[in-house]
Formats: structure tokens, C-alpha cells, sequence
């Protein structure tokens, strides 16, 4: 945007557009009349019921500070001044201006969404999928000859490991013998095959053999 500054006022030209909630987005650029010519050149930025923003006016631009646009209008105020040997000899002091702003786009305080985690439950209920996935990928085999039956289990990955297990007449429930290599599964005494499984199956997760 341009600014106009004489000795005696401050203005802008008619076409100016300032969005709130921009920032760097709006240099102003001042032409300033011959008497200003040498001088050191400032425009302060005020609010209602804030401090005066003082910016440099630099090759005659300055940028609008962040700060002031978030108001619907504040003033622009320009000054120039001359010193010399540290003594204030010279000072401009136009009739200042008010800027007006239009609502932008932008907010302030603007939140981004959190990612969002699954809950307690829904990790519970993945952990069971998981489990029965690999259990449907496990496929157990029961063969009896007299009083032992073996049972080999594949796992998912094509590995089998064999289990052996003895008939209760030669021993007492919860109790190991020779054919029995695997831990916490006790003689079974049915012949049924599906009982057999259900006991392995049962069993499985104190065995040190029997693996997914």
C-alpha cells in the first residue's frame, strides 16, 4: 500500500486492502514531500488500550507490525525528526490517520487436530484378532496307537512339532512320564479325539514344546 505524507497530514491513497491476521504481508510504502528530505523517518502503530509500536521507516518502507492487525482499525502515525550534536533541532508531526482492516482468514489460537490413539479396548480386542488369526493358522493332527497318541501341530509358518502323549492307565492325571515331553498337559483317559485337541489346546499356553 502507499502513504502520502506532507508537512501537514498523513494519507493514504483509495484502493488499499489490509486482511487481518496477515504478517509480513503488508509493506507500506511512503512518498514523502521535499521537507522531509535528510530526516530521520518513524511510523508508530496504535491500538486501543495498547503501547504504540514503533517501527523504522527504512528507504521509505516499513512493514504494518502483526501485532495491530487484528483490530478492525488503528492508527498510522508518521514523524520525522533532525538532530544534531545530540540536540533535537528538527521535527514533523502530521495529522495522523486511521487504517481499517477486513476479516481474514486466519485465527488466532487456531487448534491442530491430535492424532488420534486407539483405546485400551480397541488394542485389547486387536490382541485377540491377532491370537485367533494365528490359532486358525495352526493346524493339529491326533493319531492313537493303543495307549498314546500323538499329536503333531504346524504352525503358521509350515514348522510342526510332535507331541506324545500317554493314556492315563500308566500314570496318574497331572503327572509326567517318558512319552510325555510336554509341560502341563495331564494323561488324558478319553479316547475321543476332539477331547484330546481341546486338552492340548487348553494346555498350550504354560507349554514349553508346544509353540505358535
Amino acid at each position: 500500500m502507499v502513504i502520502n505524507v506532507d508537512k501537514n497530514k498523513v494519507k493514504a491513497e483509495d484502493n488499499y486492502i489490509i486482511n487481518r491476521g496477515e504478517y509480513n504481508a503488508n509493506p507500506i510504502q511512503f512518498v514523502f514531500s521535499d521537507e522531509y528530505e535528510g530526516l530521520v523517518k518513524k511510523a508508530l502503530f496504535v491500538k486501543a488500550k495498547a503501547d504504540p509500536i514503533e517501527v523504522s521507516i527504512i528507504n521509505d518502507v516499513c512493514n504494518i507490525p502483526y501485532e495491530v492487525l487484528n483490530e478492525k482499525k488503528f492508527e498510522l502515525r508518521v514523524y520525522a525528526y533532525e538532530v544534531e550534536d545530540d540536540e533535537l533541532v528538527l521535527r514533523y508531526s502530521p495529522a495522523f490517520i486511521y487504517l481499517f482492516t477486513r476479516e481474514g482468514s486466519y485465527i488466532e489460537g487456531g487448534v491442530e487436530p491430535e492424532v488420534i490413539t486407539p483405546t485400551q479396548f480397541e488394542q485389547y480386542m486387536q490382541a485377540m484378532n491377532d491370537g485367533l488369526e494365528e490359532v486358525e493358522n495352526v493346524d493339529i493332527d491326533v493319531e492313537k496307537i493303543n495307549h498314546t497318541a500323538t499329536i503333531t501341530i504346524t504352525n503358521r509358518n509350515g514348522q510342526t512339532k510332535t507331541v506324545t502323549i500317554t493314556d492315563g492307565e500308566k500314570g496318574e492325571p497331572g503327572e509326567k512320564g517318558d512319552n510325555t515331553p510336554i509341560k502341563g498337559v495331564d494323561y488324558w483317559t478319553a479316547e475321543d479325539k476332539e477331547e484330546i485337541v481341546a486338552e492340548v489346546l487348553e494346555n498350550i499356553q504354560d507349554s514349553e514344546e508346544v509353540y505358535y
